[in-house]
C-alpha cells in the first residue's frame, strides 16, 4: 500500500528481485585526475521506490544509505541501467565510464586539463 513521504513524493513497496547500482568516483591520488581505477559500484537490493509526482521519477529507496556523491542507477531486467532522471546504459562499465567522464570534467574545472582531457566520446582512462 502507498504512503505519502510529504506533498510531492509517494512511497510504494518494490516487489522482490529490484535492484539499484550505486557508481561513485574515489579520492585519486593528489594532483591526479580521476581514472577508471578510482570508480566504485556497489548492488542493492531496492526496498521501496519514492515516486516523484511532479515528473513520475521512480527513485530507489535501499537498505543502507548511499554514499554522497555517487549516482544512483536502477537494474533494468535486461541488465540496463537507467539513472533515475538521465540516461540509459547498455552495461555497467558504459555506466562507470559516464560517472568517471562526469568526475574528470569536474576535475578539469577544478585543476585545469593536465595533458589527459577527455575525448569527444567521452572518459580517458
Amino acid at each position: 500500500m502507498p504512503t505519502v513521504d510529504d506533498e510531492e513524493t509517494t512511497i510504494v513497496p518494490a516487489a522482490a528481485g529490484f535492484t539499484a547500482v550505486v557508481i561513485w568516483v574515489g579520492q585519486p591520488p593528489p594532483g591526479k585526475r580521476p581514472a577508471e581505477a578510482d570508480v566504485y559500484s556497489q548492488a542493492y537490493p531496492v526496498c521501496a521506490w519514492r515516486i516523484h509526482r511532479a515528473n513520475g521519477w521512480a527513485e530507489p529507496i535501499l537498505p543502507e544509505p548511499v554514499l554522497y556523491p555517487s549516482i544512483v542507477m536502477n537494474q533494468l531486467l535486461d541488465g540496463k541501467l537507467l539513472e533515475v532522471n538521465g540516461g540509459t546504459y547498455d552495461s555497467l562499465n558504459e555506466a562507470r565510464l559516464r560517472v568517471l567522464y562526469s568526475a574528470q570534467l569536474d576535475w578539469d574545472k577544478a585543476n585545469g586539463p593536465k595533458g589527459n582531457a577527455p575525448s569527444a566520446k567521452g572518459a580517458v582512462a
